[in-house]
């Protein structure tokens, strides 16, 4: 079907082929608990464990791979900062059904954010290449591919709403 989810080959900035689509290993993710919203560190979920995914449907983790890779930094207007690769995807719209690669995102571009169960547009302010490469985790989820991830100075749940389809030909 030309796409795999959890990605394919090895982590990078997306100009190697096939470079697999991540999170840094310390980026928090929501996970539901009973019904409830809780964020934990993505180094710390494990396979069977239920992502939040806003108001789209919860997903459950049936793989993890970790990797080192190139990461960066996406701050949003409305406070959401989210550490990830070149190659992860984020929705930007309820059109992006398979979400969009960061690396063809810039400062002004619109991503959906949860912020405390309430969907929302949000701008992207930066997006700022770490100095040092960092440990990274990839989810293969299902039953569909999205989860939520990032964080905020006030505490909020919620963060940037991510998809993890891989497209074969997103490194090109």
């Amino acid at each position: 079907n030309g796409s795999s989810q959890g990605g394919v080959g090895v982590a990078g900035d997306g100009n190697s082929d096939g470079g697999v689509r991540c999170l840094w290993e310390d980026e928090l993710v929501v996970v539901l608990t009973g019904g409830a919203r809780a964020v934990k560190k993505a180094k710390d979920c494990v396979i069977g464990e239920c992502l939040a995914s806003g108001n789209l449907q919860p997903n459950y983790i049936t793989h993890v791979k970790n990797a080192i890779a190139d990461t960066y930094t996406i701050t949003t207007n409305n406070g959401w900062v989210k550490h990830c690769t070149l190659t992860h995807r984020v929705i930007t719209s309820v059109a992006d059904t398979n979400g969009t690669l960061v690396k063809r995102l810039k400062a002004g571009d619109i991503v959906l954010s949860d912020t405390d169960g309430r969907i929302e547009p949000t701008t992207i302010l930066s997006i700022e290449k770490h100095l040092e490469k960092q440990k990274v985790i990839s989810f293969t989820l299902a039953p569909t591919r999205t989860f939520m991830s990032g964080h905020t100075e006030n505490g909020l749940t919620g963060g940037i709403i991510d998809h993890n389809s891989k497209e074969i030909f997103d490194a090109v």
